[in-house]
């Protein structure tokens, strides 16, 4: 071939037969020639970290692909001033080089001398240069930054540079009052390479003050260079451990009743917290284990009583992160009372079910009530509906009906306690059959719609039907030949008393609503919600799903990892789902989209299925088949998705650019021809795949054959 790089002359006699009348010449030069693309640090760059990496990138491949072991040792990089450390080749093309001794306020030549090459075609021709300097004198940090507020009293300040200093430098670094400008005494003392400065005061420092530390610019470096910059920072000195607010606040008079905590002006030693919390009325055995504490502060997680006088000692004795010794704090609170409320004990969340033979009985509890006022209206069918089924939670709402019954129940003085008490909501003996609705009075007033029926339904739902049972309610005997309602249709029940209703399928991604209201009629009353309470496979411990899926698939590559612009081949197997009953997809075609890691559409495309044609009489079954990515992709953890279905019918064809290859699949032999094909795929899958065409019609009859 052609050397990259080469410069080459194509000439065409003259002929006057052939029509040429003169000589023709024409030159040209091979692209591909070795360059380096890159070199990092860039030429010129400045301010180069000490821990840089040399990386030289070329235009193809130098070094021979081989194993780490035997890649070449030549160093490939030379450095003015000299330098020391690591070369090694990353791949053919990139070379790094990792230095051990740079050095700051340095400037580095680069060298990567011509004639380096590995193949004929492919020598640098030209050196190539290129130069960057290392970092000059600043400052990396300063301890304590960022306005600290709690600085102690003889608050050390650590300023650290990022190259070695002068020893003069010291003297450059101050700490002063912010509001008159006082110096503040320091000990200055360097570290072994001069890199780090700690100033510890020889006097101690006034509280609650703020100081600022100053690092002057101008400061010598031991290589040379200056800071060009003044750098500053501050701190506010803490003052004597106290305690800066608690919870409940003293002397309030209606506090919560969980929990007591106190929050300190400045960080504690939490050790020394322990055991420092006294509350009157509960001992300190009962406080074990409830008592948190951190640096800024203390608490104890317990419920106390309503309506009583607490009184909360902390002791003397606690330190502060600087050794300062806390005082004793005492503060006193009383909790509020119970708040005046009435609540149904109900077994369910939602609807609820009186049988029409017995007298309703109605269970509850209460807290600071003298009495309590019951209302007891009758409800239409739509209100009925709303409440049971649809779920009103309006507190303003109010029946359109007006009240058949008002009674009050008188209750004991208990403050603060509550009672569970009971009421008879007819008065005595059973309510006729219909729909009601009960509310109490109060600010925490409490309100519930039921029914009073002698017909119970029970129900069940799959993905695609609503099973039900109509049962008497005092026998428990089912009943035959009722008619059971919802808002779309109606089935009468079988000798069992079932009756079943068909239910639209809910798919991944959709919001269908499956809810249905039921009731019954003929003489007989019942009603069920499938929104009531009920039971579910989580309650049991049991995986669950919520939705059907109406395909399954396996997309794969041909391989796990591949260059930017190389083409990716991969294979999709679809197959209809029907609650794990497998089977051949329709002629339908589908959409796929293609994403990188960032979630980023790289392509959308609608494709035909290529359809399965099974031999089931001959002894093999086979099966080919090619998916073609687009070209170009970056392909990172590209997630392949089926977006939705389309009704098209597109038929493959041949041709002599297609590339075919068979595979041979034993037979798995199976009376469902299905579970053959989904033993041929899994085969399939076992096996090595190359790119090829999918050329298969659609399912055979017995003794059909194949053919593509």
């Amino acid at each position: 071939g052609l050397l990259r790089g080469g410069t080459y002359t194509a000439v065409v006699p003259a002929n006057a037969d052939l029509g040429v009348p003169k000589t023709i010449t024409k030159q040209f030069t091979v692209t591909g020639k070795l360059t380096v693309q890159q070199v990092i640090p860039g030429d010129g760059d400045t301010e180069v970290p000490l821990g840089a990496q040399v990386l030289v990138q070329f235009s193809r491949s130098v070094a021979p692909l081989t194993t780490l072991a035997a890649q070449p040792t030549d160093q490939v990089v030379t450095f003015d001033p000299p330098l020391h450390g690591t070369g090694e080749w990353l791949n053919t093309s990139i070379y790094r080089f990792i230095p051990t001794d740079l050095v700051p306020t340095t400037t580095y030549k680069i060298l990567v001398k011509k004639g380096l090459t590995s193949a004929a075609d492919g020598v640098l021709e030209s050196d190539f240069r290129s130069s960057f300097t290392t970092i000059s004198p600043a400052v990396d940090s300063i301890v304590p930054d960022g306005a600290w507020l709690y600085g102690g009293p003889w608050q050390e300040v650590v300023v650290t540079f990022n190259q070695p200093m002068d020893g003069s430098a010291s003297s450059g670094v101050t700490v002063r009052d912010s509001t008159d400008g006082t110096l503040v005494p320091e000990r200055a003392t360097w570290n072994a390479d001069r890199t780090v400065l700690t100033l510890n005061p020889t006097a101690r420092m006034q509280s609650e003050t703020k100081y600022v530390i100053t690092v002057d610019k101008g400061l010598g470096a031991a290589r040379g260079g200056v800071l060009a910059q003044p750098r500053t920072s501050s701190f506010t000195t803490v003052g004597a451990p106290r305690v800066s607010q608690t919870y409940p606040a003293n002397g309030q008079k209606d506090a919560g009743r969980y929990g007591v905590s106190l929050q300190f002006a400045s960080p504690m030693e939490p050790d020394s917290l322990e055991g420092k919390i006294h509350i009157s009325g509960i001992s300190d055995k009962d406080l074990e284990g409830k008592v948190y504490t951190y640096a800024f502060g203390l608490s104890a997680s317990l419920t106390l009583e309503a309506s009583h006088s607490y009184t909360v000692t902390f002791d003397a004795g606690a330190k502060d992160q600087y050794g300062q010794v806390m005082g004793a704090y005492t503060f006193s609170f009383t909790t509020g009372s119970l708040p005046s409320t009435v609540a149904f004990a109900l077994p369910g969340y939602q609807g609820a079910t009186y049988s029409s033979s017995t007298e309703p009985v109605l269970w509850y509890w209460t807290t600071n009530k003298s009495e309590v006022r019951f209302t007891l209206y009758p409800l239409t069918n739509s209100e009925a509906t709303s409440w049971l089924h649809c779920c009103v939670t309006d507190a303003r709402w109010q029946p359109s009906l007006p009240a058949i019954r008002t009674w009050t129940e008188r209750l004991p003085d208990a403050k603060d306690q509550a009672l569970l008490r009971r009421t008879s909501i007819s008065g005595g003996g059973p309510l006729p059959k219909g729909f009601y609705f009960l509310q109490t009075d109060g600010q925490y007033m409490s309100r519930f719609a039921f029914a009073v029926v002698d017909t119970v339904l029970v129900s069940k739902m799959s993905l695609d039907e609503l099973l039900v049972w109509v049962l008497d309610h005092d026998s428990g005997r089912p009943i035959s030949g009722i008619t059971v309602h919802t808002g779309s249709g109606e089935a009468i029940t079988n000798a069992q008393g079932l009756a079943t209703f068909p239910l639209p399928t809910p798919m991944p991604g959709t919001g269908i609503d499956r809810s249905t209201w039921l009731w019954t009629d003929e003489g007989r009353f019942g009603v069920l919600s499938t929104h009531w309470q009920s039971l579910s496979p989580y309650q049991f411990g049991l995986p669950g799903e919520y939705g059907s899926r109406q395909y399954v698939g396996h997309v794969y590559t041909d391989r796990p990892i591949y260059r930017p612009g190389e083409t990716v081949f991969y294979k999709g197997i679809v197959r209809a789902d029907d609650d794990a009953q497998y089977s051949l997809p329709l002629r339908d075609g589908f959409s796929y989209v293609i994403r990188n890691a960032r979630g980023q559409e790289i392509k959308r495309e609608k494709v035909t299925l290529d359809i399965v044609k099974l031999d089931i009489a001959a002894d093999k079954v086979e099966l080919t088949g090619y998916l073609k990515t687009p070209e170009e992709i970056d392909l990172f953890e590209n997630e392949l998705k089926k977006v939705e279905c389309f009704k098209t019918v597109t038929r493959t064809s041949t041709s002599t650019e297609d590339s075919l290859r068979k595979f041979s699949l034993e037979d798995v032999r199976h009376d469902r021809p299905h579970a053959r094909f989904v033993a041929a795929v899994r085969n399939l899958i076992d096996r090595p795949t190359f790119p090829g065409r999918y050329r298969v019609d659609e399912l055979a009859q017995p003794g059909g054959r194949i053919e593509h």
